[in-house]
């Protein structure tokens, strides 16, 4: 169900994150989204091209993966990882990090 209201869309999908990290991933994905469909809107109003959901979709998961690993220092996913499951990626860049922290004397 699509909330009713923009905002409240965010505040769910981001909302259901467990971290602070898995937040910032999810807002991601969710800026994509609503980048992309504004994109494929003004194709479709400015240019009159036809939207095709498979693409649309596409475009999202691509972009989202894109904005992920540029605000990371190393990307924790390869494309197809995200596609197959964002949240895993999100949660494995945590986990690195923690391990990462500990192993330099910085355990959280």
């Amino acid at each position: 169900m699509i909330p009713p209201e923009l905002m409240m869309s965010y505040g769910m999908m981001v909302g259901s994150g467990r971290n602070k990290r898995i937040k910032k991933g999810f807002s991601t994905v969710w800026l994509a989204f609503i980048w992309v469909i504004w994109r494929t809107r003004n194709e479709k109003v400015f240019n009159n091209v036809a939207a095709v959901a498979e693409d649309t979709v596409d475009m999202i998961q691509r972009l989202s993966w894109q904005w992920f690993r540029s605000n990371t220092a190393k990307g924790p996913c390869l494309l197809y990882e995200w596609v197959w499951n964002p949240g895993d990626c999100m949660l494995r860049l945590t986990v690195s990090l923690v391990f990462y922290l500990q192993g330099v004397g910085c355990a959280p």
